[in-house]
């Protein structure tokens, strides 16, 4: 069962997630007056990303992360979601006894985004979202115990797994902002439910959760600016400085601080920067370059789909832990003003820990997904 304090935490969230909703939605249809109306009633391409929050019995799946592509109708985005997730545990101890753990989980399904009211100039739209996703998990374990003395008796091993099919849905209203007919983003909150299946038996995360959660959305394919206005906007400078910070999820449903600095130039950005896991753990930052290459640009270059790789290290202390991280994704970026954008991606990560506390040898692997939202700043040259 969830832990006191996890239940505070996701009620405090949660009410702070309504409060930002509310007080978004009110500011968003009390700015529109001062913009044209965009063409949100066109259709093409769509590519998005989603991060979800929920209080379930499984730690890694507080938070979730999904990356999905599909298409925009009228009223109606169409998509296909997926999520993977896997873990590798490993620990040797003083007293020869070890312990080996594999968890993984993979899901994917179908997802639609129904608009329920549009407003007047069509840049604030009500929403009504649903979505399934279903897949395979699967958990394993095996403890050896030497015993004590260690020479005396024989070591005994214990291993315990299970597997099976897990089925995910979710059911809720939400809001979406259209600063530009290409680039959305929403928020949404309402039910969710998770079962996971062995034989003729269910088990439930809990019989019905409360989630929030927030996306973006990029439209290919459809106007890139009103008619209203008189030229295209240029996006970035060719050749500039850059700089980008944000928050993204990382293993074991933490919420990670990003801080990069680097250079723009064309369709590539190169930055040197910091993950801090957890926010506030100053003492394990990790240190990373990370490459960008755009993909996709809109033809008044506010909207760029781009790739994005990177790899990292951080060692606290020799003697202690050790970590290697590297993650992959693809993401949408949209530029607000020339020189200033909103991003958001989700991709794959990989977390390498070696700890070596004198009492206990360990080696810890996650590959997961990951969400990443943040600003970016291009200084021209």
């Amino acid at each position: 069962m969830p832990s006191t304090r996890a239940v505070l935490g996701a009620k405090v969230l949660s009410i702070g997630a309504a409060l930002m909703s509310l007080t978004v939605t009110t500011s968003l249809y009390a700015a529109e007056t001062s913009f044209p109306a965009p063409k949100t009633e066109s259709s093409g391409f769509a590519f998005g990303t989603n991060m979800s929050l929920a209080l379930v019995d499984e730690q890694d799946d507080h938070l979730r992360e999904e990356l999905w592509v599909g298409y925009k109708f009228a009223n109606v985005l169409l998509g296909v979601s997926g999520y993977f997730s896997t873990r590798y545990y490993d620990a040797k101890y003083d007293t020869g006894n070890e312990t080996h753990v594999k968890e993984e989980t993979f899901l994917i399904g179908p997802e639609a985004q129904f608009v329920l009211h549009r407003s007047a100039k069509a840049r604030v739209e009500v929403l009504g979202l649903l979505g399934a996703a279903a897949g395979t998990w699967r958990r394993w374990r095996s403890h050896v115990d030497r015993g004590w003395p260690v020479d005396i008796g024989d070591p005994v091993t214990t291993v315990t797994s299970d597997q099976g099919i897990r089925v995910r849905w979710h059911l809720g209203p939400g809001v979406r902002f259209w600063p530009s007919p290409a680039f959305g983003i929403h928020l949404a909150g309402g039910a969710l439910g998770d079962y996971r299946l062995i034989g003729s038996n269910s088990i439930t995360e809990s019989p019905i959760n409360a989630f929030f959660q927030a996306g973006f959305v990029g439209v290919t394919g459809v106007p890139t600016k009103a008619d209203t206005e008189k030229q295209a906007r240029a996006g970035s400078p060719t050749y500039g400085v850059a700089l980008q910070a944000g928050i993204s999820t990382s293993p074991r449903a933490n919420v990670d601080g990003n801080l990069g600095l680097g250079f723009s130039a064309g369709r590539f950005l190169i930055a040197l920067g910091v993950d801090v896991p957890r926010i506030f753990d100053f003492e394990e930052t990790i240190a990373n370059a990370e490459l960008q290459f755009t993909t996709f640009r809109s033809d008044d270059r506010r909207l760029e789909l781009f790739l994005s790789g990177a790899v990292g290290h951080s060692v606290v202390d020799s003697t202690m832990l050790s970590t290697f991280r590297w993650r992959a994704a693809p993401g949408v970026r949209f530029w607000a003003a020339p020189g200033v954008a909103l991003t958001g991606a989700v991709g794959v990560l990989g977390d390498h820990d070696e700890i070596n506390t004198g009492d206990e040898e360990s080696e810890r692997q996650y590959i997961t997904m990951f969400w990443r939202a943040g600003l970016l700043s291009v200084f021209g040259l």
